[in-house]
């Protein structure tokens, strides 16, 4: 999932797009452990930085308003995520229905399943509230 959202977005590079701020420092290192965590590493670790960033937390910044929050990342990455896992199932060696397989991918992106394996990784550490 996080190769396909990336294809679409912008790459890190010395010009800073819109929407994505530069990330350094403690918050860098901070999103490497993470990267570590998941096995994979974003080519531009401002999508990862958004991706984090609840929109209370960007309503307390002294920019307020022009720090973006994960809601936009959010839309894309559970149409994203919805396709995946329903891809998996649909080319898995199973015999089952179409009834069947929306309720495996029901449950697979639920918003609780989602929170066991969020918590699994300590994702609550990295979330910027």
């Amino acid at each position: 999932m996080w190769k396909i959202l990336e294809s679409i977005l912008p790459r890190q590079s010395d010009k800073v797009q819109p929407g994505f701020k530069p990330v350094a420092g403690a918050r860098l290192e901070s999103l490497k452990r993470l990267e570590k965590a998941l096995g994979y590493c974003f080519r531009n670790p401002a999508i990862l930085d958004r991706a984090l960033t609840h929109r209370s937390y960007t309503h307390e910044q002294a920019d307020a308003g022009k720090a973006p929050s994960y809601e936009a990342l959010e839309f894309l990455g559970d149409a994203i995520l919805g396709f995946l896992i329903g891809e998996k199932l649909f080319l898995s060696d199973r015999n089952l229905n179409e009834g069947d397989l929306s309720k495996i991918r029901s449950y697979m992106v639920s918003a609780r399943r989602l929170a066991q394996l969020s918590e699994g990784l300590g994702m609550g550490d990295y979330l910027l509230l």
